[in-house]
């Protein structure tokens, strides 16, 4: 809430700034007001589509309100405009990987595991294991084969089959 209201009072001081608009953008997403945070990325390209953070941040938003085609969008323009940084490079990556549709169906429990305790995690865990010792086992090893393995698709998709 404090980063939301100090982007507000920034932007009452510059209202057409494209990087308070995308970080308040993503703040909104994180907040879990998509709507706005919709909005406010809309504001934000259309002020300014050629800045390479304001597109990882609106990327960033994207990605929170789960629309991974966006992400890839936005971060293969800021790549493009910045191809040489690093973290543009890797944002840029990982957006490929979660625009997979495999990848986001094995990533479908995850969600559910960041809002348990940990307590709740082990209870789980054990009363699986126990009574589902094999079918654990095998989506432990589906969920590493589809992590891997899409990492390994985007790799080749972009680097083509030599080693980065």
């Amino acid at each position: 809430m404090f980063a939301k209201s100090e982007l507000q009072s920034a932007l009452e001081i510059q209202p057409h700034n494209p990087v308070y608009l995308a970080l308040l953008s993503y703040v909104e997403a994180l907040l879990g007001d998509f709507g706005a945070s919709a909005q406010l990325d809309a504001q934000a390209i259309r002020l300014d589509g050629e800045t390479p953070h304001v597109l990882l941040h609106l990327a960033w938003a994207a990605r929170t309100r789960g629309d991974f085609k966006l992400d890839e969008t936005y971060m293969k323009s800021a790549v493009r405009l910045n191809p040489d940084d690093k973290q543009f490079q890797d944002e840029y990556l990982e957006a490929l990987q979660r625009a997979h549709p495999m990848y986001r169906i094995f990533a479908v429990p995850d969600k559910y595991l960041r809002a348990m305790t940990p307590w709740q995690i082990l209870f789980c865990w054990v009363a699986l294991w126990t009574i589902f010792k094999p079918l654990v086992l095998l989506f432990i090893l589906l969920y590493v084969v589809s992590k891997w393995g899409t990492k390994a698709l985007v790799h080749v998709r972009i680097f083509g089959w030599r080693r980065r």
